[in-house]
């Protein structure tokens, strides 16, 4: 329940406030990223993490914010504030399905954070890069 609510929560993410389109795509990034996570706690318990690589990002910060060149504090606020959109709207498509979480506050975790081992792992295709959504289960 919680990958069918993440993917539709990106994809709804991408069409509503990027105005783009995004397709899943099969294989993970190697590459490092930009990375922010928020805990869910309730029926489903996780941390949700987003990978965004830096190029990609750029493009959403022009999309979503109108900014070309945004400074490292814009992508670091930009990456916190796509990770609380996409898991804000899965939370909500999931309760719409009877199943209940809350989820926490999007913590910052690196510019060059590489993708780890998870439970759920979803590869999206944005224009021609690769952004990973994954979810770690935690008890």
């Amino acid at each position: 329940m919680l990958r069918e609510s993440l993917i539709e929560a990106t994809q709804f993410f991408s069409k509503e406030v990027l105005d783009t389109e995004v397709s899943l795509f099969d294989y993970a990034p190697t590459h490092s990223a930009y990375a922010a996570a928020i805990p869910v706690k309730g029926d489903v318990n996780a941390d949700v993490t987003v990978y965004i690589n830096r190029k990609s990002l750029n493009k959403m910060a022009l999309l979503f914010l109108f900014e070309e060149n945004p400074d490292e504090a814009a992508l670091v606020d930009l990456i916190r504030e796509i990770t609380n959109l996409i898991v804000g709207k899965a939370k909500v498509i999931a309760q719409e399905k009877g199943v209940a979480f809350d989820i926490g506050t999007p913590e910052f975790i690196g510019a060059d954070a590489l993708l780890s081992t998870n439970d759920i792992e979803v590869n999206f295709m944005f224009e021609d890069e690769i952004f990973t959504v994954t979810a770690k289960v935690t008890q």
